[in-house]
């Protein structure tokens, strides 16, 4: 069960162009990227019980509820924000599909096109590295409220940190 789909990508900061054909691999990316990200958020037991709660790709428990949501929280002079767990996936997921499809793979490797009315932008130029760090912001955020803001109600948490892509 996915959270995202294609269509979360047609607009916005997010926005990934495509032709019938990339709707595949934009979907296979997606799910790679919630198989692996998702596991990594909560630990493997409350990643579990999170798949279980989903129906149509949204939780219905409170305590789900909450971190799948945006949320603004201040605890301890400490202010915390999510933009919610959807924007975290786009951030990653608009990360692995545009990084990976950037050259066309042929028999003599991967190439990039020349066109004469135009040419190839590198990560920096779209903003690669920025998309990521948003899924990373939100992804921290939600692992603050889970761990530190409100453990009591999350006390299968056991996830892992992710570090920032930095472009130097």
């Amino acid at each position: 069960m996915s959270i995202l789909n294609d269509e979360d990508f047609e607009n916005g900061r997010y926005k990934i162009s495509l032709d019938p054909e990339q709707e595949t691999d934009l979907n296979d990316t997606i799910q790679t990227v919630e198989d692996e990200i998702l596991p990594q958020l909560f630990g493997v037991e409350l990643y579990d019980l999170f798949i279980a709660d989903l129906v149509a790709g949204v939780p219905q428990s409170a305590r789900f509820v909450t971190i799948f949501e945006p949320f603004n929280d201040q605890t301890n002079g400490c202010i915390t924000q999510s933009q919610g767990m959807k924007v975290m996936l786009k951030g990653y997921t608009y990360y692995d599909y545009v990084r990976d499809t950037n050259g066309a793979v042929t028999t003599n490797g991967t190439k990039n096109t020349i066109s004469e009315n135009s040419t190839d932008m590198n990560g920096i130029q779209y903003d690669l590295t920025s998309r990521y760090n948003d899924g990373v912001r939100n992804y921290k955020a939600i692992q603050t409220y889970m761990a530190s803001i409100d453990p009591d109600t999350y006390p299968e948490y056991d996830g892992t940190p992710q570090p920032f892509n930095h472009i130097f």
